[in-house]
């Protein structure tokens, strides 16, 4: 259930904004412009006799005498008028005959003349509550039909809604286009007017074009008449939506044509919309959140535009405006809460990973400033991007004095004899080697003097263009790592090492070759006693006596023979050793 805390809070928060009235600005916009995809055209039944700017030029004196508008009355049924309503006010009294002749007309007229009562505020002070409710003359309402031309505007100046009725001082009045229209109805209930109906539509006369008789005989017949002032001098001008201004008559006969055409709309109730709101919040809200933030918006942005083509569908069929900004709202905001969570799990990621390059650089930072070799790392516009300690030392350079130069001018200076760079740039030799991929060794002085034999080999590298869309190399770069070794002491323990092996083998030599002259000179001797005691044994002279002194001599004879077997075998260990040893065949016996 936690996971779903986050939407209900969304709908909480869309459905409080919607409730104290902070979302209506983006629902009456979303209502204007669906007015503005279902204009429609008046029906032509209302004809407005419109007091302009050329009407008051013509009849140069304002207000008019009450007898024009006794004229007006008695040319307009004279023209077959169904029924006249006049939105001038006629609460203060003129001229007496004026008066009288004007009541006649009305008095004439049958019952088919409306008159205007309208409510307002008694004093200028923004703080007085006081009003007043306005009402025609006596002698004028005796015959006439009274009716509420009192408008309410929103909390931003403008007009949207009329009622069927208005309590206008503890009475009930129908409103002007109510009665018009015979929709005569004792409710508080308003309705939002339609103002997708083309005002430019509704039928219309100039009050002096009229009195001067210049229209069809047939214009008025059956018609229904608004008379009214909607010159800018006059000052009746209303805010309303989708209009700058509109004079009151035209905006009276804009809700005229709303009730005759079945265009009274009302607001989707609002417990409907509260529903709504939350269904989208629990189920289209953690869809959205799952979604990358480039689907996210696709499927908000597809969301809002059918719910403003429903919202649209509904008010053009039925007399319903829909709210569906609480809707497209919630979308928003569940899109909103993702991107947070993607940013966050991005930001985690991101600070994990980073942290983890830096763990990784510290490792391998630490392991080549710690490597015996000195490494080098030449970047693609061959200058030292990283140089360890070992190799600094090489050099004969500090590490801090190395990075970021060229490294020429590092390599360039060391007397490491003629073949050095054998007359080459410093970076072509480096690529040369790096081709080769064989170590090269150099024996000289560094930068402070000293003495080194170094080994060198190189290595290229080549870093791929990514395919990334915020990459902006157009090319794969190379760059170069040199590992420098000191072989300094090595090639001094070779040295020594040569030298003891040459000294062992001398001595070796002096050896065999005393064993070899030492043998020769005691086999002479030997072969001496061996063949005297050979002639004792057999008596070449005599017997030898006493018989004892014959044990003697086979004894004498044996280790003589034994001793020159140990000579030979002496001998021939020193020519093997000396290589002088030669190979004798002989013929012997399987058996």
């Amino acid at each position: 259930m936690k996971r779903y805390v986050p939407y209900f809070l969304i709908f909480v928060l869309i459905a409080g904004l919607h409730g104290f009235g902070i979302l209506s600005p983006l629902d009456n916009l979303l209502t204007d412009h669906r007015f503005r995809l279902t204009e429609r055209p008046a029906t032509g039944d209302l004809v407005l006799v419109e007091i302009d700017a050329a009407s008051l030029n013509q009849l140069d004196e304002w207000p008019w005498p009450r007898r024009y508008h006794g004229a007006l009355l008695d040319r307009l049924m004279a023209a077959g008028a169904k029924r006249v309503a006049f939105d001038i006010d006629f609460s203060g009294r003129s001229r007496e005959e004026d008066d009288a002749l004007f009541a006649q007309a009305i008095e004439r007229a049958k019952g088919r003349v409306v008159l205007p009562v309208f409510e307002q505020h008694a004093t200028s002070a923004p703080d007085d509550p006081t009003t007043l409710v306005n009402q025609p003359i006596a002698a004028l309402r005796k015959h006439a039909l009274l009716a509420s031309v009192t408008v309410y505007p929103e909390a931003n100046g403008q007009v949207r809604q009329m009622a069927l009725a208005e309590n206008l001082g503890g009475t009930w009045y129908p409103t002007l286009p109510a009665l018009l229209a015979d929709e005569t109805v004792r409710s508080e209930g308003r309705f939002l007017i339609d103002f997708g109906i083309d005002v430019r539509t509704i039928p219309r006369l100039t009050y002096a074009d009229f009195l001067a008789g210049r229209f069809r005989a047939d214009f008025l017949r059956g018609k229904t008449v608004i008379v009214g002032a909607v010159a800018l001098e006059l000052g009746e001008q209303i805010s309303t939506p989708l209009n700058p201004v509109l004079s009151g008559p035209v905006l009276q006969a804009l809700a005229y044509e709303s009730i005759v055409q079945n265009r009274t709309l009302h607001r989707f109730v609002w417990i409907g919309i509260i529903v709504v709101t939350f269904l989208i919040s629990m189920i289209a809200g953690p869809y959205i959140v799952a979604l990358d933030w480039r689907y996210g918006a696709i499927s908000v942005l597809s969301g809002i535009a059918v719910l403003h083509g429903v919202g649209y569908a509904v008010q053009a069929t039925v007399p319903i405006a829909v709210e569906t900004g609480p809707w497209m709202l919630t979308l928003a905001a569940a899109y909103g809460y993702g991107l947070l969570t993607q940013v966050e799990r991005f930001s985690r990621s991101a600070f994990r990973r980073r942290m983890e390059a830096e763990d990784q650089r510290v490792i391998v930072f630490t392991a080549v400033e710690d490597a015996v070799d000195g490494i080098i790392v030449l970047g693609w516009d061959d200058r030292v991007r990283l140089i360890n300690k070992s190799a600094s030392e090489v050099i004969g350079v500090e590490v801090e004095d190395a990075v970021t130069r060229p490294i020429d001018e590092l390599l360039r200076p060391l007397n490491f004899g003629a073949s050095w760079f054998q007359g080459e740039p410093t970076t072509e030799f480096i690529g040369r080697l790096a081709d080769t991929g064989e170590p090269v060794e150099f024996t000289g002085s560094n930068l402070r003097g000293s003495r080194r034999t170094v080994e060198m080999i190189a290595r290229r590298s080549e870093l791929k263009r990514s395919g990334d869309r915020f990459e902006r190399r157009k090319t794969d770069r190379n760059f170069f790592s040199i590992t420098l070794r000191d072989i300094t002491e090595l090639r001094a323990a070779e040295r020594s090492q040569r030298h003891a092996a040459e000294a062992a083998v001398e001595a070796n030599e002096a050896k065999s070759l005393f064993l070899a002259n030492m043998s020769h000179e005691l086999r002479t001797p030997l072969n001496a006693i061996l063949g005297f005691t050979e002639m004792m044994r057999k008596g070449v002279l005599g017997p030898v006596r006493p018989a004892k002194y014959q044990e003697y001599v086979e004894d004498i004879h044996t280790s003589g023979r034994h001793l020159l077997s140990m000579l030979g075998d002496i001998l021939d260990l020193s020519k093997v050793e000396s290589g002088r040893q030669e190979i004798e065949a002989r013929i012997v016996g399987i058996r």
